[in-house]
């Protein structure tokens, strides 16, 4: 499918390449479906939320380990990579991996072979567990400008001691070149005419929700010059933070208790005024034939206090709690 949808797109470039009126449409209908089974969408595509990987440092998991390898300035020289192909060769591992944020990463480690990389690392004098501020930047291919001003950001952020947990940073210099990020900072010529440019400004841009998955939502802020753009980062970044906490309060829903007390009866008892003695209707009085249960109302008329023989009428009705009785 993608083979032919780049054909169609080679063979008519006037209308798809560089031209700001193409139509997805016209593309989709000059393609060729007979051979490929299609079903429309029902709903639009949900893209999943984005947790920025962490891709660095000798780290465990399960009973085995992965060495992610970053150098500062994206480069590694060839006899360390000669080394780490023999050393992998040696341990019986098969592969190198590749991240996007130009880090190597060899997995499936043995205990026991951890001390070998680890030697490695050391002869080679390879340093680990840089900044997490530092590890969120992406920046385009061999694009020595584009580090510089990591660099150069990055400084500023350990500076204020800017919280960047969980944004991804991406730098973009070049037309037409992808880069994945949360908030990305985007160079541009606030003059440009017939291939001369000056005065470098930059343009600091927000994906949809922040999540990299997204296409760019909105536009945080333009036109900087590189001395305010730091501050500009930074007040992007409190913007993402703010914006992570709204959606958070949004899908709180507090938990109702299910054990939330009821209000309890209150309890009475009927206290002799002369003598103090109680009566529960709860226990009754074996004493004068009474069963317990039986209701004060429902007592006879005879009916006296088994201490000083006060009569019912004696009785003086008090909440339980009042005479601390148990």
């Amino acid at each position: 499918m993608t083979q032919r949808i780049e054909a169609i797109i080679n063979a008519s470039p006037d209308e798809f390449i560089d031209n700001e009126n193409a139509k997805g449409e016209k593309l989709f209908a000059a393609l060729d479906v007979s051979g490929f089974i299609i079903k429309p969408a029902e709903n639009p595509v949900s893209l999943s939320a984005f947790n920025l990987p962490y891709y660095e440092g000798l780290n465990r998991y399960n009973n085995k380990y992965w060495l992610g390898i970053y150098r500062r300035d994206e480069l590694f020289a060839v006899d360390f990579l000669k080394k780490i192909c023999l050393l992998c060769q040696e341990t019986k591992l098969g592969q190198l991996c590749c991240t996007s944020w130009k880090t190597i990463i060899i997995k499936g480690i043995d205990e026991q072979h951890k001390q070998s990389w680890n030697a490695l690392l050391e002869e080679f004098e390879v340093n680990m567990r840089h900044a997490a501020n530092e590890l969120n930047f992406q920046v385009e291919d061999h694009c020595v400008e584009g580090l510089e001003l990591k660099n150069y950001l990055v400084k500023h952020l350990s500076v204020n001691d800017t919280r960047t947990f969980g944004v991804c940073f991406g730098i973009k210099t070049r037309k037409k070149s992808e880069i994945f990020s949360s908030i990305l900072i985007r160079k541009r010529h606030f003059i440009s005419f017939l291939g001369i440019k000056l005065f470098a400004v930059y343009d600091i841009l927000c994906a949809k929700d922040f999540n990299p998955n997204e296409r760019t939502g909105f536009v945080f802020s333009r036109g900087n010059p590189k001395s305010l753009l730091p501050e500009q980062l930074r007040r992007a970044v409190l913007k993402f933070y703010q914006t992570r906490s709204a959606v958070k309060n949004e899908q709180f829903i507090p938990l109702k208790k299910s054990n939330q007390s009821l209000p309890k009866e209150i309890e009475f008892l009927y206290q002799c005024s002369d003598c103090f003695t109680v009566y529960s209707e709860d226990l009754g009085d074996l004493n004068q034939g009474i069963a317990a249960g039986t209701k004060f109302d429902d007592l006879p008329a005879n009916f006296c206090c088994s201490l000083c023989e006060n009569d019912k009428g004696g009785f003086v009705k008090v909440e339980k709690k009042m005479l601390q009785v148990v």
